[in-house]
């Protein structure tokens, strides 16, 4: 397969689509409901700083579950370079590269996610993210050719 081979069917992991989608999940549940609940109430200081940064931890989720899909099925799709890769390696590619964004994004180094206010809690939010969904592709993959999967 060194070549790679754009006729492999492919599946996403069950793991990475629950956790894709519980992530999107639990960021709806926040902006609809938790967020705006406690917002208007006395509620105390950690659960304001949760939910205001819990969108962060989201973002790099989903960042790192989409850039590790895109850089395995490069990788077995196209082949070449790529090919000998280890698919963990790729992993570990796709959470550096969500980290540079996200963490670059809390520093204000640059506004490609829009407006940011410096919050070391946001960054913490961020990193959680990172970790969990690098721990999550370390036990469970993102894609999985359907031949490795019966």
């Amino acid at each position: 397969m060194s070549d790679g081979d754009p006729r492999i069917p492919l599946r996403v992991a069950p793991a990475a689509v629950v956790l894709y989608l519980g992530a999107l999940a639990l960021f709806l549940l926040n902006k609809l409901v938790v967020r705006p609940a406690v917002l208007s109430r006395d509620a105390p200081r950690w659960a304001e700083v949760f939910v205001l940064s819990m969108p962060n931890a989201v973002e790099a989720i989903l960042g790192t579950l989409v850039l590790a899909g895109l850089l395995v099925v490069l990788k077995l799709r196209r082949g070449g370079a790529l090919a000998a890769v280890p698919d963990l390696a790729l992993h570990g590619l796709a959470t550096v590269l969500a980290a540079a964004y996200v963490v670059t994004q809390e520093l204000n180094w640059h506004r490609l996610g829009g407006q940011n206010v410096y919050d070391p809690w946001d960054l913490a939010a961020s990193t959680a993210g990172l970790l969990l969904a690098l721990g999550f592709l370390v036990r469970f993959g993102v894609v999985v050719p359907e031949e490795r999967s019966k």
